[in-house]
């Protein structure tokens, strides 16, 4: 009984804090002007650094941030691979679900878990907060307001996008140099995909969501499919990035190669055997050569280092001859 109390009263100074902040904070106008928010800019590569944040203004940090906030799943998992987690006093709620997430078994309880409220965020007395291009204006309207160093991400549409954020996560911490390691694996590991391919015909592929979305240019996935050997069926109409389009549009696309997302229904049937069984379907040349693989693992949810994971799973998918070590995963 004592520790319960104990845990509501916490809970309730975290929250009187939290509000004794919002109250005396000075929440600067415009913030809530469509299109006035833009990604951080840091300017230093090393301590004192200055942060010129979503509205222009600028702030400067005197040394590296040791209560470092998370409120995307995108800097959890950044975060993860750079720096020791004794410097992160929360990450969000996400970065738990094994479904989604590709650290869910990196960050110890102690550190809080938060859903993105602005009172639990401000209550951990963050040195950093880090926030996504689509955190609400108004989130991102009272963290400035508090002078708390807030960095805004810019996009996660390419690998070029998730390749800044890096790069931007990395300048606000100072673990430039461990950043600069990893991406230099991920340009080796491309060439080495891109060499072997060389010469290669490339299939026709389709990338599919039973709902009727697809991918074209300015997505990752497109990127991936490209890099791994294949030829993007989407590209011939026109289309870009995430959209829905109509089955008789997919149908005439012919694709050699379906790649659909491995959800599973409610009596275990997965996405690719759903598919195949469609009587529309039977005529396009990747169900007639049996072709259609479900993608599974949490990097095809990823705005993060971990979206490379699916280069070579794609490139053994297209090119099995070429790729056999490259199980795709069940």
């Amino acid at each position: 009984m004592a520790n319960r109390w104990q845990t509501i009263l916490s809970a309730a100074l975290i929250t009187l804090i939290g509000a004794a902040l919002l109250w005396s904070m000075d929440v600067r106008p415009g913030l809530l002007t469509p299109g006035a928010l833009k990604a951080t800019q840091i300017h230093g590569t090393k301590f004192p650094i200055t942060l010129i944040d979503a509205v222009g203004e600028s702030i400067q940090i005197t040394e590296p941030p040791q209560r470092i906030v998370s409120a995307t799943l995108a800097t959890d998992e950044i975060l993860a691979d750079l720096i020791d987690p004794a410097r992160i006093a929360g990450v969000t709620f996400l970065a738990d679900n094994q479904a989604i997430s590709n650290v869910a078994d990196r960050y110890p309880a102690s550190i809080k878990r938060i859903r993105g409220e602005v009172e639990e965020i401000i209550a951990l007395q963050p040195d950093l907060v880090f926030i996504s291009p689509y955190t609400r204006a108004e989130t991102v309207s009272l963290l400035l307001g508090t002078n708390i160093p807030v960095v805004r991400l810019s996009g996660f549409n390419t690998l070029a996008d998730i390749e800044s954020s890096i790069q931007l996560v990395a300048a606000a911490t100072g673990t430039q140099k461990q950043a600069e390691q990893q991406l230099s694996v991920f340009a080796q590991r491309i060439k080495q995909v891109k060499s072997t391919l060389a010469g290669v015909e490339q299939p026709r592929v389709l990338f599919y969501n039973l709902n009727g979305s697809s991918v074209g240019p300015g997505s990752t996935i497109d990127e991936i499919i490209h890099i791994a050997g294949g030829h993007n069926v989407i590209r011939d109409t026109g289309i870009k990035g995430s959209q829905k389009i109509n089955e008789e549009l997919a149908i005439s696309l012919q694709p050699d190669v379906i790649l659909v997302s491995g959800w599973i229904d409610q009596d275990g049937t997965a996405a690719s055997e759903q598919l195949a069984q469609r009587s529309a379907w039977q005529n396009v040349p990747a169900v007639q050569q049996k072709r259609i693989y479900d993608l599974n693992g949490s990097w095809l949810f990823a705005t993060s280092q971990f979206t490379w994971e699916g280069i070579e799973q794609v490139a053994g998918i297209l090119h099995p001859q070429l790729f056999s070590a490259q199980e795709p995963e069940q």
